[in-house]
């Protein structure tokens, strides 16, 4: 008797812990997206930052030129 309650024990300790690793996968899944939608959106700042501060000298290099002259 005491055989069969390990047996099912075990099978439901299997189940449970087939669970748990599922949503477990999920939610990595899940963060995995999350990161690289964070990683493309902050890339995408520093390429516009980049341009911004392009612009600006590109400006102040105006600016002098003509204050120059």
């Amino acid at each position: 008797m005491s055989e069969i309650f390990v047996l099912q024990k075990l099978a439901e300790d299997k189940v449970c812990l087939q669970r748990r690793r599922d949503v477990l996968k999920s939610t990595v899944q899940q963060l995995g997206r999350q990161y690289e939608d964070l990683k493309t959106q902050l890339t995408e700042n520093e390429t516009h930052v980049q341009v911004h501060n392009v612009a600006f000298v590109w400006f102040l290099s105006m600016f002098s030129s003509v204050r120059q002259t």
